[in-house]
């Protein structure tokens, strides 16, 4: 930022301009546990549910699904039992300009036995965000390679890439139904891929030096010809022009002072994203481009008083109109479409529950 200031007489001027530029990128990396009780010999889904801190959690013994005519739920709620699911990574890039100019003017009055100045000023400010996100989803059911699934194979089981951990002394060993009392850790999602490369390599027959060998999460991406989603990215623009007069009080032998203002801000903000089908973003199809516009402007009236009852004691009054902008993410375009995820081999969507002769082709 540059600026400065010039004194004329009673004339205060000040003026300023700024830029600023920030660049950042995260990278957020989850993976689910799942268990479908056709997989398994009991028939059961396993006791447990999924995090808000997407650790797996064992509930207490009893929470039975799917079959209650079986007494046995995963005896032990073994681990191995326990089949992990979609893997999921988002990297995130942001580029996040902001560029402003402000002029500000303050006049002394001289002799006036209520107000000590006058104020006026105006500011600009320009802020470009451009979001770029390609997001990953990578589950068993979303690996097909002629006419052939990973859905159908067997699991690979928790044990692969999670620990479990016991906490003796939790709640005294006096927790509900519905409270976890044993939990799972990932180890980490590198591992978790490593797991998936296996079983992909080894159930499609590929050998290392093959074209479809697959050793990491890009390299899964590459051969089953899924692409990244990119219908998180969004360009935000938003322009704000303010002007505002104030009156500074010093009245009354100087018992009674403070000000009262009014201020004007014209907003005009504009985002622009990418929309389309859950399958066309995941299978290299044509996204549309939306932009979405929204103008607005408020008069926020200022008032602020102080009076000093003696040298102990002051009485303080304030009033005003303020207004608050969305958070910047939250006011982006976007729209999700969704639809069936089975079709069949004809050709056509119904709706129905997979059968042998479905194909899994995504969904939102």
């Amino acid at each position: 930022q540059l600026g400065g200031d010039i004194e004329l007489d009673n004339l205060t001027l000040s003026a300023a301009v700024g830029y600023s530029k920030a660049e950042t990128d995260k990278l957020t990396q989850r993976i689910y546990t799942i268990d479908h009780w056709y997989l398994n010999d009991d028939k059961h889904d396993g006791s447990y549910r999924i995090g808000s801190d997407r650790q797996f959690q064992y509930l207490p013994s009893g929470t039975e699904f799917y079959d209650p005519t079986v007494a046995i739920n995963h005896p032990g709620d073994d681990p191995n039992k326990l089949a992990f699911g979609p893997l999921w990574r988002i990297p995130v890039d942001n580029t996040d300009t902001d560029t402003s100019f402000k002029f500000d003017a303050e006049y002394q009055l001289q002799g006036n036995s209520f107000f000590r100045s006058v104020e006026a000023g105006t500011r600009w400010q320009k802020r470009e965000k451009e979001t770029a996100i390609a997001e990953q989803h990578l589950a068993a059911w979303e690996i097909y390679i002629n006419d052939f699934s990973l859905w159908w194979v067997a699991p690979v089981y928790h044990k692969d890439i999670a620990e479990p951990f016991n906490l003796g002394d939790f709640m005294a060993g006096n927790a509900g139904s519905g409270v976890p009392t044993r939990w799972n850790a990932i180890k980490d999602f590198d591992g978790a891929v490593a797991a998936y490369a296996d079983v992909f390599n080894s159930t499609f027959g590929f050998s290392p030096g093959d074209d479809s060998y697959v050793t990491d999460y890009d390299s899964i991406y590459r051969v089953v010809g899924i692409t990244p989603d990119r219908r998180g990215d969004a360009d935000n623009t938003e322009e704000t022009l303010a002007f505002y007069v104030q009156a500074n009080i010093d009245a009354m032998d100087g018992k009674l002072s403070g000000n009262v203002g009014l201020r004007y801000v014209s907003t005009d903000l504009e985002s622009s994203a990418l929309v389309g089908s859950y399958y066309d973003a995941t299978h290299g199809g044509d996204l549309d481009s939306i932009t979405l516009k929204k103008d607005y402007s408020n008069v926020l009236p200022s008032m602020n008083l102080n009076y000093q009852l003696n040298d102990q004691m002051i009485i303080r009054f304030a009033a005003s109109e303020t207004m608050a902008r969305p958070n910047f993410d939250d006011a982006k375009a976007g729209a999700t479409v969704a639809k069936d995820g089975w079709m069949e081999e004809d050709g056509y969507q119904d709706g129905s529950n997979p059968g042998d002769n479905d194909r899994f082709t995504g969904g939102s």
